[in-house]
């Protein structure tokens, strides 16, 4: 069974707001040797296009600087759905709003 997308309420968010409303951590990482590369994403979550879509992306933001790679992230991530423990009985569902910012 399914579990119920979760949607938080309210219009445009902020990525640490809607961070902060599902409870979960957003990790950014710097690669040294890749150029110095910054990467960001929801720890443990993955990305699909709705409800119906049948595939988990395991999605990423990546910039020269942390700040760009959270801009990339969420630019990647707004309106889709966000999945967490996909394949567990823990499964977790929110739907990320249209338009996040930083």
């Amino acid at each position: 069974m399914a579990s119920p997308v979760k949607t938080v309420k309210g219009e445009a968010r902020t990525l640490f707001e809607f961070a902060d409303a599902i409870d979960r951590a957003l990790v950014i990482r710097r690669y040294p040797r890749q150029s110095n590369t910054f990467i960001c994403s929801f720890e443990h979550g993955e990305t699909k296009n709705g409800a119906r879509d049948r595939f988990l992306l395991s999605e990423h933001g990546a910039g020269r600087t942390a700040r760009a790679a959270m801009r990339d992230y969420a630019t990647k991530i707004q309106g889709k759905l966000l999945v967490f423990g996909a394949h567990t009985q823990q499964r977790e569902q929110f739907l990320v709003p249209d338009r996040l910012v930083l």
